[in-house]
């Protein structure tokens, strides 16, 4: 009989996605109005885990071995390339529908769209921004420039 022996950086990782799963899990079966359509309570309760209390990007599940950091919407490089529209369809369809992070889930079947509309407005006070075209173009061009 063989058996496998898992390393330290696997038993690392499986227990980081068993985490997700489990968080992912139990988010879903709970009522989006447990938390009410107070924008605090909305982001601490489905964002703060990735994204950190205060939005530095800094949660509990923020670890090293995510493939991609969570946003730290404090920066004043992060959402002013995003506009508004963006910010909402990141929220309600989760990361990969803006060309994000995977990780991001899609919170659309839970949030109301109200409760995701407050979110964008909370996102926007944390960074005290809003959407900046010249920023956006800025981020573009240098993103094609690191592709090259």
């Amino acid at each position: 009989m063989m058996t496998k022996h898992l390393t330290l950086s696997n038993y690392i990782k499986l227990q980081l996605i068993l985490s997700v799963a489990c968080f992912c899990l139990v988010i879903t079966f709970l009522p989006a109005s447990a938390a009410q359509d107070n924008g605090d309570a909305l982001y601490q309760y489905y964002c703060a885990q990735c994204h950190g209390e205060k939005g530095d990007g800094k949660g509990i599940n923020a670890t090293e071995d995510l493939p991609t950091q969570p946003k730290d919407f404090t920066s004043p490089k992060n959402l002013p390339v995003f506009t508004d529209e963006q910010i909402v369809n990141t929220i309600k369809q989760g990361g990969p529908k803006e060309q994000l992070s995977f990780i991001m889930p899609p919170w659309g079947d839970i949030l109301s769209d109200e409760q995701i509309d407050v979110l964008k407005k909370l996102l926007r006070k944390i960074c005290k921004c809003q959407y900046d075209p010249a920023a956006a173009a800025a981020a573009a061009a240098e993103a094609a420039k690191q592709k090259q």
